[in-house]
């Protein structure tokens, strides 16, 4: 590993945790990392055009490199668009959003999922995180459907200290293939709870549906082994 690309990449990492600009000195208290050390990973990253610094307030955002990376990503990866049609006669046959998304491959201590497309629901208000927000997945109907459905993700993960963000999380990630410890118990994989507190059903890409294609009174899911929704 090289170590000066590393912290530049996880200081690029920790705008998307954040979500806003930050100064120097936050990174520097956040990454546990000397001033001077920072100033100089800022420096070499808005060279080339992947964070800018207003000249007001001294904080970075994200540069245009970043953007541009992102829409390069969009465009070309092929699973969104193999996906979106079957999203979206799911969307209109329920009349609810939909999201596509995937696990993040990203080294955090705790699993997490990044929307690679949505559908929004026309009944509801949206409230869901936009597309590519990264989010915990064990806090989210479809971050819960992957888990369930990804034996071997679930398994990186099994035992870690998965830390509270929503009023219903799961707890922890229990020994054994799929399943998971909720308040009510032991739950099997096909039991984990998909439906969303935005309104809109999770579609997992095709196959085996979970709990026989229902995942609750009126609410819709459907499956494909591969790790993607």
């Amino acid at each position: 590993m090289i170590e000066s690309i590393d912290r530049a990449l996880a200081v690029l990492q920790l705008f998307l945790k954040e979500e806003r600009p930050l100064s120097v000195t936050r990174i520097s208290k956040l990454m546990d990392l000397h001033k001077s050390t920072v100033s100089r990973t800022m420096d070499t990253l808005e060279r080339r055009g992947f964070v800018q610094k207003d000249s007001e307030t001294g904080k970075y955002w994200l540069g245009l490199q970043v953007y541009a990376l992102g829409m390069l990503f969009r465009e070309k990866d092929a699973f969104p668009k193999v996906a979106y049609p079957y999203a979206k006669a799911l969307s209109l046959q329920c009349n609810e959003g939909v999201h596509i998304t995937t696990f993040a491959h990203n080294g955090a201590s705790y699993p997490q999922h990044i929307i690679l497309e949505k559908i929004k629901s026309p009944r509801t208000i949206d409230t869901a995180p936009p597309i590519g927000a990264v989010r915990p997945a064990y806090c989210s109907a479809s971050g819960k459907c992957l888990l369930a459905f990804s034996p071997e993700y679930l398994h990186t993960y099994t035992g870690c200290t998965l830390q509270k963000f929503t009023e219903y999380p799961l707890p922890g990630l229990c020994r054994g293939t799929g399943r998971s410890r909720t308040r009510h118990g032991m739950h099997c994989r096909a039991d984990f709870p998909s439906w969303n507190h935005y309104g809109g059903y999770q579609c997992i890409r095709a196959g085996r549906p979970a709990n026989g294609g229902r995942t609750g009174p009126g609410h819709r899911s459907c499956q494909k082994d591969g790790g993607r929704h």
